[in-house]
């Protein structure tokens, strides 16, 4: 079930951190330090290094449950999109 309370901080406490464009290393950060928290080990490639950013795409791979559908989610220069 959705937590809406919960999902409402966490985007309250990603919106806060000062991440303008090809700085967004904080971000980064705070997601890696998230996911981690949550046993999920996050792989960070070296995209940023390539267009003077300070922080690469952040990947992490969730196993799945043969019963539910796979979701995805795709996130580029601000638009998040998930698929079922």
């Amino acid at each position: 079930m959705l937590n809406k309370k919960r999902l409402l901080q966490t985007f309250c406490e990603l919106v806060s951190i000062d991440s303008p464009s090809f700085g967004e290393r904080a971000v980064c950060d705070y997601i890696t330090k998230e996911l981690r928290e949550l046993g999920i080990t996050p792989i960070e490639d070296q995209a940023g290094k390539k267009i003077g950013g300070n922080t690469g795409n952040l990947y992490a791979k969730i196993p799945g449950n043969i019963a539910l559908s796979p979701y995805s989610f795709v996130h580029t220069y601000g638009y998040c999109r998930a698929f079922v």
